[in-house]
């Protein structure tokens, strides 16, 4: 007898918008919670993902006339992942037989459209339709059949409202995807700039962790937040992630992370003294070379001593090169870069994870091989 499917295990890996719940309720297996007439500052305590009004409402003056329209082109759009982030950091390859969508308890401000469901295998590459111009009813449970379909993720672009669960049903592929193995597990972490709110070691743990923003936090009003970590054997790095769950809004907005070779027998204090200096921008963009260590200093006495505008740029190294070299980052998502998106790293001994401006992520994940 043939296994029977599942409700399988799903993690929300980024979202447009989700302004009055708690998105990640949306893939839960709990019973959903019937919240009207109870109330917080948000309006009635909904489950799921309710995204904010008139996303695509849109008001144009034209000859003295305000015309007004909705533009159908802008969605939500939600990407799902199959399985749980970390550990060798591979989604779940899973055949899956039939989906299900809840609009329980959103009566009136439900999804109305979806108007577009699709899976993906990242393996093969291959993205299948499932749905297209779909309407939904509220306080409703609509499932549905498909061809069984093998995928790793699924992306679902829809209109503004409510949605309260978000299910795939299916079982295991026989073909599974094989990653690469965790670089952090015995790393350490030190010259962290700054550990206002959040303890930076937090970045290091394997998985997603609670229902609260928990991580490397550091404080306002800063131009370079920065962290040092020692992997603990020299390593090639094939994948990072860097993943900014439940930082809904204070995520850094900017992510460089650079990489080293570093002698055995180099201290943290000669790692953090051989880290590339700024480039800081005066009149007529002349260049000023700033030690990283006095950056931030340096740029609060341009802008608030001098009256100018700050503007800098990270310097070029013969130390430290770029593994990562400019990314941004999304508030409560989970970023994820492979070999085709990172510089070749061979036999990294250390990284330098840079978040511009300020701001915190949640986990921070590098894997590949031991060189």
């Amino acid at each position: 007898m043939a296994d029977a499917p599942v409700d399988l295990t799903l993690t929300v890996e980024s979202y447009t918008d989700s302004l009055f719940t708690l998105p990640h309720d949306l893939v839960s297996h709990e019973a959903v919670i019937d919240g009207r007439g109870t109330f917080s500052h948000l309006g009635v305590k909904m489950e799921g993902l309710e995204s904010k009004r008139h996303l695509n409402f849109k008001a144009a003056e034209s000859e003295g006339q305000v015309i007004f329209s909705r533009d159908p082109t802008v969605t939500n759009v939600l990407k799902i992942v199959v399985g749980i982030p970390g550990d060798a950091s591979v989604p779940n390859r899973v055949v899956v037989e039939s989906y299900q969508l809840n609009t329980q308890f959103y009566t009136r401000n439900n999804v109305k459209t979806i108007y577009k469901l699709v899976l993906i295998d990242a393996l093969t590459k291959t993205e299948t339709i499932i749905a297209q111009n779909l309407p939904l009813e509220g306080n409703s449970i609509y499932n549905a059949n498909i061809t069984p379909t093998v995928a790793t993720h699924a992306v679902a672009w829809f209109a503004e409202g409510g949605l309260t669960r978000f299910k795939l049903f299916g079982k295991p592929a026989d073909k599974q995807n094989i990653g690469p193995a965790t670089l952090l597990k015995n790393a350490k972490i030190f010259g962290c700039t700054d550990s206002h709110y959040g303890d930076p070691s937090l970045v290091l743990r394997e998985q997603r962790l609670g229902r609260i923003m928990a991580g490397w936090e550091t404080s306002r009003h800063v131009y370079r937040q920065r962290l040092v970590l020692a992997l603990e054997k020299p390593s090639n790095i094939q994948k990072i992630e860097i993943d900014t769950y439940m930082h809904n809004l204070n995520s850094f907005k900017y992510s460089i992370i650079l990489g080293s070779v570093q002698k055995e027998n180099s201290s943290e204090d000669q790692i953090i003294a051989s880290l590339p200096k700024w480039n800081v921008y005066g009149p007529e963009d002349k260049i000023e070379l700033v030690d990283d260590n006095d950056i931030n200093e340096r740029l609060q006495e341009v802008e608030v001593g001098k009256g100018q505008v700050a503007k800098y740029s990270l310097a070029k190294s013969d130390v430290w090169f770029p593994v990562l070299n400019f990314v941004a980052l999304d508030r409560d998502a989970l970023h994820t870069y492979d070999e085709a998106q990172l510089a070749k790293a061979q036999g990294v001994t250390h990284l330098a994870v840079f978040g511009i401006p300020d701001g915190g992520i949640h986990r921070l994940g590098v894997y590949g091989t031991v060189a």
